[in-house]
């Protein structure tokens, strides 16, 4: 099993097998069972999933396909590579009407590139259309694997002088998802360079903290990094995923972030690299 993406419900898992460029397929998360043809017609390295669920988004050798969840089968091209820039790592917006992903000015691969830009479309759920390209952050600095938040605001990603694979340059950024403030590092949760700060994701939920005239928004995300764990993981062993939290109002005027924990019960001989959220829990056959 390779890169895979839930279903805001959880009720589907898209995945790709036997590494990168290998077949594809989704599954039905509660029987385990495959819910598309496992004969070599599907493949795609990364995906998203619109809010329903009936439809996803996926990044194929430079390819972006809207595909149906039934099947497979792609309903639009997005992004053709043999005519647009390379593109990979897709997002699909909170509410379904725009998508994310990464530009990139020289491919290898999905996941492997330098010269990555952050792209914003706009989506029309009900025509299957896509609006034109807007660049959100330019490639001067490899950026990639956006992820919107809950509320569709703001857009994290990453950014490295790497090639995008298991780099430990990483470090976590943010960027307003209509361009209308510049990218800016999220410092506390970074704490330094070299920990291979990947894969943000954040969780579904919004959430308010303070009362009164002091409350605020408030949003968790998760990423996956090689910092130290105490006395029993070093730093630059392996990767776990850690959580921390982000405060939208705060951005501009200081660090709109906090220091990261580490989530429990992960196994310390194991590479974890991506959470994947949902919003309900489904039960697993």
């Amino acid at each position: 099993m390779a890169c895979h993406a839930l279903s805001r419900d959880g009720s589907k898992m898209a995945l790709t097998l036997d590494g990168g460029n290998g077949e594809a397929t989704i599954l039905d998360v509660a029987t385990r069972m495959p819910t598309t043809p496992l004969d070599g017609t599907l493949y795609w390295n990364f995906a998203a999933f619109e809010p329903g669920g009936e439809r996803l988004v996926t990044a194929t050798q430079g390819t972006l396909n809207l595909r149906s969840a039934a099947d497979g089968s792609v309903i639009t091209v997005i992004s053709d590579v043999q005519t647009s820039p390379w593109a990979t790592h897709p997002d699909v917006s909170p509410n379904g009407d725009a998508i994310a992903y990464v530009s990139v000015a020289t491919p290898a691969a999905d996941w492997h590139f330098s010269g990555g830009s952050i792209v914003t479309r706009s989506f029309d759920p009900g025509t299957a259309t896509f609006g034109s390209p807007v660049t959100l952050v330019n490639g001067a600095e490899n950026a990639y694997y956006p992820t919107f938040s809950p509320d569709g605001k703001w857009i994290m990603f990453n950014r490295s002088t790497e090639d995008a694979y298991d780099d430990a340059s990483a470090e976590l950024w943010v960027v307003k998802a209509d361009g209308s403030e510049p990218a800016s590092k999220i410092e506390l949760p970074n704490v330094s360079s070299g920990l291979t700060n990947s894969w943000p994701r954040w969780t579904p939920f919004a959430q308010t903290v303070g009362e009164g005239a002091n409350a605020e928004p408030l949003f968790w995300f998760t990423f996956s990094s090689k910092r130290a764990f105490g006395v029993r993981m070093a730093a630059g062993t392996r990767p776990q995923i850690w959580m921390a939290p982000f405060f939208p109002a705060r951005v501009g005027t200081g660090e709109p972030s906090g220091p990261a924990f580490r989530l429990p019960f992960q196994n310390l001989n194991g590479n974890n690299h991506i959470a994947q959220w949902t919003e309900e829990i489904v039960p697993v056959n």
